[in-house]
């Protein structure tokens, strides 16, 4: 290309149209997919354009079809450290589908009661919703809200939002989550069929809360009576990130004398206190007792022995949410189908086996 001021300059549309003797209009419409023009047009377009190193705007383009192809990500800031595998799922799904993924942390007020010393960001939902009205994003993913207050805030934007990890009602959103009632069960069913039958489960209502919690020790439960057992759930003062050398419900157990052969941590990081208590007690895992987990934290492969766990999906969860957002996005486009009514999808966690069962 000829140079200005000494610098290359930018391949334009008009450049491929005098190569191909086309018209500037057709090559846009190359260049967008358009079902108007044939299949070997567009690839000989995008071959030219990919030879004189042609760039398409985001300004140009956003002016043109009034998106910006960007996603913000918005998740609470004390639990980036538990997401990774969201993020990541998130980030594959926006990609293949030509979008950008923002990342956007918040304050949460719950979040922060659990874990005082975590930094704030003066920044809450609300907030964020407010501050974000005009600026270059399409849509938003929300990532385990604990209030419904930003909602009003968040469609005065007038861009579509999805929810993650919030089993709440939401009338009008489309919310991505885990399964938990059945995935316990099943994890718990597996326990007992192992020959454990004095199975306890924690609470570590510290630390979490809400309907996940509820549905798991739910299916604990049902898992427990379906075989003629007798559930036993203990309170306990797990906080995440853990801080309790042991497991205060565990030690209180081991000090009354009560027998038990296993634990079902309804949380991963509730495993870690429990190893600690049941070590200091001089039992082993699993041989003494067996310890099953629930959300698939990797760090529970750093236990000894690794925890099994009923492990949540998250990648899957991310790239739902995010591929549900984008159809939302280009719902009003004339040759693409409407978006799907919302609803709650529920994605069913995997059991893994390891050696502390």
């Amino acid at each position: 290309m000829a140079t200005r001021a000494g610098r290359p300059r930018a391949a334009t549309m008009a450049d491929i149209a005098d190569e191909l003797g086309l018209s500037v209009p057709t090559i846009s419409r190359a260049l967008r997919d358009h079902p108007d023009v044939g299949v070997k047009t567009k690839e000989t377009v995008r071959a030219v354009a990919d030879r004189l190193g042609y760039r398409i705007s985001p300004a140009g383009r956003a002016l043109r079809t009034g998106r910006y192809d960007t996603i913000s990500f918005v998740i609470p800031l004390n639990l980036i450290g538990w997401w990774e595998p969201l993020l990541r799922g998130a980030g594959h799904a926006a990609a293949i589908n030509g979008f950008r993924l923002t990342l956007n942390p918040v304050d949460d007020a719950y979040l922060q009661s659990m874990n005082d010393q975590a930094p704030l960001l003066g920044d809450d939902l609300t907030s964020f919703f407010a501050r974000s009205a005009g600026q270059p994003i399409d849509g938003f993913v929300v990532v385990s809200p604990t209030d419904d207050d930003w909602k009003p805030t968040a469609l005065a934007t007038g861009a579509p939002v999805v929810i993650i990890d919030d089993l709440r009602p939401h009338p009008g959103f489309h919310v991505w989550a885990s399964e938990n009632h059945d995935s316990a069960k099943d994890g718990i069913v597996r326990l007992i069929s192992s020959g454990r039958k004095r199975i306890v489960a924690l609470s570590p209502t510290s630390a979490f809360t809400g309907l996940a919690l509820d549905e798991r020790l739910a299916g604990y439960t049902e898992a427990m009576e379906d075989a003629g057992l007798e559930p036993l759930i203990l309170d306990s003062d797990e906080t995440y990130p853990a801080s309790h050398l042991t497991s205060n419900a565990i030690d209180g157990l081991l000090e009354a004398g009560r027998e038990f052969d296993g634990v079902f941590c309804p949380v991963d990081f509730a495993a870690f206190a429990v190893f600690r208590s049941l070590r200091r007690a001089g039992l082993t895992v699993p041989e003494d007792v067996a310890v099953l987990g629930f959300d698939g934290d990797p760090a529970a492969l750093a236990l000894d022995p690794p925890l099994s766990t009923v492990a949540q999906r998250f990648d899957e969860i991310g790239a739902g949410a995010v591929t549900t957002l984008i159809d939302l996005i280009r719902s009003d486009d004339s040759d693409k189908a409407p978006a799907a009514a919302p609803r709650t999808h529920l994605i069913p966690p995997v059991f893994i086996e390891r050696s502390s069962t």
